[in-house]
């Protein structure tokens, strides 16, 4: 197994783990609770905002895996082979999917940095202006 596909399963059972936690404390299922309740609806956002890149990394991954492999199932005289000097599909998913988990950690930081100082902070709002 390659390990950039190793570290997409990885992440993506971590991100279903947190999704169902946050799904099931919503639901009314309190054993399901790790965290307060508050914080099930940013689990949930969490969840699903990283298993989505995950799954299009596997999915690419696992399209460019049956691609390499059908050159070995062509006939002899068959016309479509996929060239050795084709760059795989998922380099450029890879970039997309760099790109948006760059961007929205960028956002999420930038929205909960000013919350954060509110709550250190009680006294006044000056840090976070």
């Amino acid at each position: 197994m390659e390990a950039t596909v190793f570290v997409c399963v990885v992440t993506a059972v971590a991100c279903t783990l947190l999704l169902l936690d946050g799904v099931g404390c919503l639901a009314g299922i309190d054993d399901a609770c790790v965290l307060d309740r508050a914080n099930n609806v940013v689990m949930v956002i969490v969840g699903v905002a990283t298993l989505l890149p995950a799954l299009a990394a596997l999915s690419t991954a696992w399209a460019d895996h049956r691609r390499s492999r059908r050159g070995e199932y062509t006939r002899l005289l068959e016309t479509e082979v996929v060239g050795p000097n084709e760059p795989p599909k998922r380099v450029l998913m890879y970039l997309y999917i760099s790109h948006f988990l760059s961007a929205w950690g960028d956002r999420m930081w930038q929205f909960a940095v000013p919350i954060l100082f509110m709550e250190v902070f009680v006294d006044t709002l000056l840090p976070s202006a």
